[in-house]
């Protein structure tokens, strides 16, 4: 963890350096900035955190984390700041979190198909899709987020070749 110089960028440790968050591929931030959450690919659980406005140290949550399918490897977030989804790769899910606003522990809601080997996931910018990339299958499967924040399967577009990584930009 590290603390910006907003003039320079340069990078200072914070105190402490480092919380154990697991084996995974990244740290997702809330929209609100008040919680962190990190997936643990090796041990099937996606790691909980608060973050400490001024210092950014982030601290594990009372519930400090919760199973997440076989081989989590990210966690997106809708931009209300209330559902989280979790990709279980080896699965071949996305998993529907709750987020409590007061703790920031997450509760399983539900679980839908994706396509083989589910990489990496993405809320597009109105907040009302999530693209899921399959590594495997060659395609990225398409998502409703629901006011409740379940997910609606919309379908799936094929790709060239293996689906790693999402990005989605609206046009202005």
């Amino acid at each position: 963890m590290y603390a910006v110089d907003s003039s320079t960028g340069v990078l200072t440790p914070t105190n402490p350096a480092t919380v154990s968050g697991g084996s995974g591929f990244g740290v997702t931030v809330d929209p609100t900035a008040k919680f962190a959450y990190a997936p643990d690919n090796n041990n099937n659980f996606v790691s909980e955190f608060t973050i400490d406005g001024t210092t950014g140290v982030l601290t594990p949550t009372a519930q400090g984390a919760v199973a997440a399918g076989m081989e989590p490897t990210t966690v997106a977030i809708g931009l209300s700041s209330k559902f989280a989804y979790v990709v279980d790769r080896q699965g071949n899910s996305i998993s529907a979190y709750s987020i409590d606003p007061n703790t920031g522990d997450l509760s399983l809601m539900g679980t839908v198909a994706t396509g083989t080997q589910p990489w990496r996931e993405v809320v597009d910018p109105s907040g009302k899709f999530l693209y899921v990339g399959n590594e495997d299958s060659g395609s990225v499967s398409i998502y409703l987020i629901n006011s409740d924040g379940t997910l609606t399967p919309a379908g799936s577009t094929s790709t060239q070749g293996p689906a790693y990584d999402v990005a989605v930009i609206l046009p202005k």
